[in-house]
């Protein structure tokens, strides 16, 4: 608790007060689980599902893509 963290697509900063795993409080989450997150620092009427919340930093964009397709 108490982490700094950014949400990209909104360009905002926000602490986190609180986190939930399964109606249970817990002091970290997993990558993969869902959490309820308690965030300072933001409305909740400004977030939507799937905002993506990350270090400041950690996220580069980028112009390129290198991909493969195979077909069936």
């Amino acid at each position: 608790m108490g982490d700094q963290l950014f949400i990209p697509n909104k360009n905002s900063r926000v602490r986190v007060r609180k986190l939930q795993v399964h109606n249970k409080f817990v002091e970290t989450a997993q990558v993969g689980q869902r959490v309820a997150v308690n965030l300072a620092g933001v409305e909740p009427k400004e977030l939507e599902r799937g905002d993506l919340l990350t270090e400041e930093g950690q996220l580069v964009p980028t112009q390129r893509v290198d991909a493969s397709f195979h077909g069936d």
